[in-house]
């Protein structure tokens, strides 16, 4: 049997950071329980972890189900700015809300959710109060809440 293959996509992949850091921990998890996972960003700051895979994106090759060869199952989208290319991908699309910080990014996640209502399959949302932010079209596409997870060898308050 052949593994589902995810492509996780957002912008620029810098290595640090919150979205990055979800993504790894989201790909290593995925890779654990059998799913064939890649990173896919236009531009990599530094590489992602070493177990990981990682797919250079264009702006054409997201039109495709078959990206540098490989084909893909679900493009799960980390980035409101990269919700567009499901219009002209038929691949199943997930949209991981993160939040929106500040205005223009609140106006473009209604844009983008408004154009593609039609072809994202699934919103996951990091929290409910995020999701209270998708609360005007939460009847076109279904939302799940999937808290991030905490790494407790890492992080203990019982260790401070």
């Amino acid at each position: 049997m052949t593994k589902k293959k995810i492509l996780m996509v957002m912008r620029k992949y810098h290595g640090i950071g919150g979205h990055d850091t979800v993504i790894n921990n989201l790909c290593i998890g995925l890779n654990e329980i059998g799913y064939d996972t890649y990173i896919g960003a236009f531009s990599f700051i530094q590489d992602p972890p070493k177990n990981l895979k990682k797919i250079k994106l264009n702006k054409l090759n997201l039109f495709s189900s078959h990206i540098d060869g490989v084909k893909f199952d679900v493009i799960h989208s980390h980035e409101t700015s990269m919700n567009y290319y499901s219009i002209f991908n038929k691949i199943k699309f997930v949209f991981h809300y993160h939040g929106a910080n500040g205005t223009l990014q609140k106006y473009n996640l209604k844009l983008s959710l408004l154009l593609c209502k039609n072809n994202i399959s699934k919103i996951i949302s990091v929290s409910k109060s995020a999701s209270e932010h998708l609360k005007f079209i939460s009847h076109r596409i279904p939302i799940d809440v999937i808290y991030n997870g905490v790494d407790t060898s890492f992080f203990n308050s019982e260790l401070s």
